[in-house]
């Protein structure tokens, strides 16, 4: 399994972001993101098909708020799921 670790300058390394599991999930969506859909570079973005981002969310992550995020862009259709 491949990982990476981010570059900081060292007064940047004591502050810590706090991201959600839909912070995540849109910024994986995004268009400019090659690892989530090869088509959504030449097609419409809303014509662009994802099957899944969910084999890159990892750790200590609670089922309940991927179901909800993944609702929850459902519901604005950010995107289509096949």
């Amino acid at each position: 399994m491949t990982g990476y670790t981010p570059l900081t300058v060292e007064r940047q390394a004591n502050m810590i972001r706090k991201t959600t599991v839909l912070d995540v999930m849109r910024r994986l969506l995004q268009t400019k993101n090659i690892m989530v859909s090869s088509h959504a570079r030449t097609k419409e973005a809303s014509q662009a098909k994802y099957i899944s981002i969910l084999n890159i969310i990892q750790g200590e992550v609670d089922p309940t708020l991927v179901h909800d995020s993944l609702q929850r862009i459902g519901e604005r259709k950010l995107v289509n799921f096949i």
